[in-house]
C-alpha cells in the first residue's frame, strides 16, 4: 500500500493509496480446520502457518484460510490456491465448504448440494473417484469458502 504522498507524486499522481486492510487472515492446515469445528477460541498464538495480507470485505471475525492440495475440485479450485473460509457463514446449497468426518477426523473441501432435502458434498472434478459423499450425522460443516487467492 502506498501511504507516502511523495511516492504518489513520484508516480505522476495517477496512483493513490489503497484502502486500509482490516487485518490479515491466518493460513492453517486441514487438520486445524477440523479442530475448528469444535473450537471455542479459534486462534491460539502461533496457530497459523502463514498469513494472507488481504481480508475480503465479506469476511467475518473468525475467517481463516487453507492451502489447497490436490485436484478434487479442478478446474474450479486449483492445487496450490488458498481458499478463504468463514465458519460463521450459512452453508447454503452450491457453496464450497470445509467438511469434517468425525469418525476418523478426515477434513475435505467440496461443494455442498441437496437432493430431495438430503445434503451431500461433491467434488467439482467430474473424474474424481468417490465424487459424492452423503453428509450424515458423522459429518460437520466447518466453514464456507468466501474467496480464493492465488499465491505468486
Amino acid at each position: 500500500m502506498l501511504d507516502d504522498p511523495a511516492t504518489v507524486q513520484a508516480n505522476g499522481g495517477d496512483v493513490e493509496p489503497g484502502p486500509d486492510m482490516p487485518g490479515s487472515i491466518p493460513i492453517i492446515s486441514y487438520i486445524q480446520a477440523g479442530e475448528f469445528c469444535e473450537a471455542v477460541d479459534l486462534f491460539q498464538p502461533g496457530y497459523a502457518e502463514d498469513f494472507l495480507p488481504i481480508r475480503p470485505a465479506n469476511a467475518g471475525p473468525h475467517v481463516y484460510a487453507l492451502r489447497v492440495e490436490g485436484r478434487s475440485n479442478h478446474p474450479v479450485i486449483q492445487d496450490g490456491e488458498v481458499v478463504i473460509v468463514d465458519p460463521d457463514k450459512s452453508p447454503d446449497s452450491g457453496k464450497f465448504v470445509v467438511a469434517k468426518r468425525h469418525s476418523d477426523g478426515h477434513v475435505t473441501l467440496k461443494q455442498l448440494k441437496y437432493s430431495e432435502g438430503v445434503p451431500y458434498i461433491e467434488a467439482a472434478n467430474e473424474n474424481w473417484p468417490d465424487r459424492i459423499i452423503k453428509v450424515d450425522g458423522d459429518w460437520s460443516i466447518c466453514g464456507v469458502v468466501v474467496g480464493k487467492y492465488q499465491p505468486m
